[in-house]
């Protein structure tokens, strides 16, 4: 096990046989990220420490967007996927998803929900969701993956 304070946070890195999982404490004592991680989990704890929004990390519903209203910026958003090395693996919890980018050796967390009308939500912890609120290369690469990639044969299913 590593640990470290960064900012005041307190974060713990345990490295097994299923990967590297980071746990990051914010200074009150809650826990504002536990999940799987690659490349440098230090790194990673940076940049999560840095965006200061747990509400993010996260992903309540009204901090989702509809992206199946949003046509244009989702071919936009695969434009921008297919500049990067990205895969898509389930996450620990329902509807979300672990993105990793191999190109940068960074990964985000998208979740998706499908409402009552039909149309689906997400959100993701990246930087260009979380200031720009546009659907991103990971939302885009993850709905990708869900209906035409390795992720439905693993029997992961939205709602």
């Amino acid at each position: 096990m590593q640990q470290a304070i960064i900012n005041g946070f307190r974060v713990m890195v345990f490295t097994g046989y299923d990967g590297t999982q980071l746990f990051i404490n914010h200074p009150d004592g809650h826990n504002i990220y536990a999940h799987r991680v690659s490349g440098d989990p230090m790194e990673r704890a940076k940049q999560i420490i840095a965006l200061e929004m747990p509400e993010v990390i996260t992903a309540p519903a009204d901090k989702m967007i509809c992206l199946s209203d949003r046509n244009e910026e989702f071919k936009a958003a695969m434009k921008r996927g297919l500049e990067n090395d990205l895969t898509v693996e389930p996450d620990f919890e329902r509807d979300t998803f672990l993105v990793v980018n191999h190109t940068n050796q960074t990964d985000y967390r998208v979740k998706l929900e499908t409402r009552a009308d039909g149309k689906i939500w997400g959100s993701c912890e990246c930087r260009d969701f979380s200031f720009r609120r546009r659907i991103c290369k990971h939302q885009s690469e993850t709905l990708q993956d869900i209906f035409f990639g390795v992720t439905e044969s693993l029997g992961v299913i939205l709602n």
